[in-house]
This record gives C-alpha cells, structure tokens and sequence, in this order.
C-alpha cells in the first residue's frame, strides 16, 4: 500500500499493479471497498497497468487533521494526485456506485486527463432529501439506521442478517466514523449533477448497470446523458454485484477499451 498527499494534505491510500505489457493503459480506480471491485481489479490488471484507490475518508485514507473536505471536486482531485504518483498521465477511470460522482465531474472539470471512463452502477441521481435525511439520522448517533435505510433503498433484497453484515461492512470501511459518513453524505447532497453536466463529457464511456438493481432507471438516465456512451447489462445482477459478476464487469470494459483506444 503507497500514499500520496493530495491538494489540502489529505493522505490517500492506493495500491499500484504496474502492467505486464510494454505500453499498456493507466486504470485508476476509485474504490468503494466490495468483493466485485476487487474482482474487477483482479482480472483487469492483467492487462492494464492498475492504481486503485481508498477514497478520503475511507480504508487507509486519512486526514492531517479535523477538518475534512468531502466535496465532490476534493474526490476528484484526490484521483488526480493518485495518477500523478503512479505516472498515469492520462487514464482510464473506473467509478462504481457513488464513487462515481467524482468521476465524472473530473471527466467535466479536467477532461484531458481522462482517456475513457467505466462507470458501474453510477448512483448519481440520489436525491437531496434522501442524503440528507441518512446525514441527519447519524448525526444523530443513529448511523446503523443510516446505513440500513441507505443499503436497503439501493438494494431492497438486502434484509435481515445480509443487511446488518452489509451495515457492519461499511462501518469498518470507514473507521466506524460516523461523523465521516454524514459530512459525506451532506455534500454530496450539496453537489447535484444533472444531464445538462454529463452532456459534456467527451471521453468514451461505458456503463455498466445490473437488471435487477433498484437505481437501473438512474443507470439508463446516465448512459443517456453521456454523448456516445455504450452501456451494458448484468442479467440478474443487483445494485451490488456479486465476485462473478465484477469479473464479468472487467472482460466488458477489457472489450470496449480494445475497441475505442
């Protein structure tokens, strides 16, 4: 595990897997910490010289100090600094889920240093009430509710024994911080992304949705708003998807990098 100071001190955390092939593309990948990411990561790097990446707040990520910065453009920013420590120059960026959201606003606000994004399962349509809502409950000592109302609102057959070890999960992702999860929740519902913002991507873009998730309206909405966007779909899969699929996930976008780069 590396670390690279970002742009206000904040430490962040990424593992680098340089590529076995001469001249081979830079993937960073934001990671949201779930058993398809890393089997995602697993079969791509392979191929791709591959950085993933704890986000601020997240994993090994940590702050010099108290005051944290949860903007959306300071996640972004944070990809930016991973890519210039493994010498990424331009790269192929991978979001899943709400990690997305920083993607694509570095595919709007710096687009030249992205040559193609994957985004899998991209949460980007949550609305400002609901975010708030799970930011008010844990700031109110109720994160497990917070938490069960959130992994439950993107995947609704997630209940019992599943949903307490999913709630438990990203508790520990985050240092069992619960003041970590609501200041990043509260800005995300500060920063809202619309059409009119993804229209302005120019990088190739894929994404990646499962049939059987509860946001698949808002993965359509995504593909469609991104100009020449190609977009595919997991049969069966759910919001989270299983090892199988991120493996699934990684031979797709292995297909369309060899495709448009």
């Amino acid at each position: 595990m590396a670390t690279v100071n970002s742009f206000d001190g904040t430490r962040i955390a990424f593992t680098h897997n340089a590529a076995r092939k001469a001249g081979s593309l830079s993937l960073v990948m934001a990671a949201c910490q779930v058993p398809a990411f890393d089997k995602f990561e697993e079969v791509m790097r392979k191929s791709t010289s591959t950085a993933v990446m704890d986000m601020r707040g997240s994993g090994s990520s940590a702050s010099p100090g108290t005051k944290w910065d949860f903007s959306v453009p300071a996640f972004a920013r944070d990809i930016t600094a991973v890519m210039r420590a493994t010498k990424a120059g331009n790269a192929v960026v991978v979001g899943y889920s709400h990690t997305a959201e920083a993607v694509a606003h570095l595919a709007i606000s710096d687009p030249q240093k992205v040559a193609a994004l994957v985004l899998i399962e991209p949460g980007l349509f949550v609305s400002r009430e609901q975010l708030l809502e799970r930011s008010r409950l844990a700031d109110a000592g109720q994160i497990e509710e917070a938490l069960r109302l959130a992994l439950s609102s993107s995947n609704p057959g997630l209940t019992g024994k599943q949903l307490d070890e999913g709630v438990q999960y990203v508790l520990k992702t985050y240092g069992n911080s619960a003041e970590t999860i609501a200041a990043e929740w509260r800005a995300r519902a500060e920063y809202k992304i619309s059409e009119k913002h993804l229209a302005q991507i120019t990088a190739p873009t894929l994404v990646i949705g499962g049939t059987e998730s509860n946001i698949k309206e808002d993965v359509a909405r995504t593909a469609a708003a991104i100009p020449n966007a190609s977009l595919f779909w997991l049969r069966g899969a759910t919001h989270f998807l299983n090892e199988k699929q991120g493996a699934t996930a990684a031979e797709i976008t292995n297909c369309f990098l060899a495709n448009i780069l």
